[in-house]
């Protein structure tokens, strides 16, 4: 599934990668974090993979209302979309 976070360095550096993960993280829509997209969906493409990518909306930003997740989709598959093929 597509998610991104924003890892903070400093935080983890702290605690250490074995910690939980929100007390490093923050997750965030695609895009708004730390993904290389571009290398993720590259290397589905080097393995033959076409199948689903489901959005996951993590995002706090966006859990105001139904709205805002719907919003937050809508931005998601935007960005996303320049990462899949015509037709895919």
């Amino acid at each position: 599934h597509a998610k991104d976070v924003r890892v903070d360095q400093d935080r983890l550096d702290d605690v250490g990668i074995l910690a939980a993960p929100l007390e490093y993280h923050s997750p965030k829509l695609p895009g708004l974090g730390g993904v290389d997209w571009g290398r993720f969906f590259s290397v589905l493409t080097d393995v033959g993979y076409s199948g689903p990518v489901c959005i996951e909306v993590e995002d706090r930003a966006y859990e105001g209302s139904l709205a805002a997740r719907k919003s937050a989709l809508r931005q998601s598959a935007t960005f996303l979309r320049q990462f899949i093929p015509a037709g895919g």
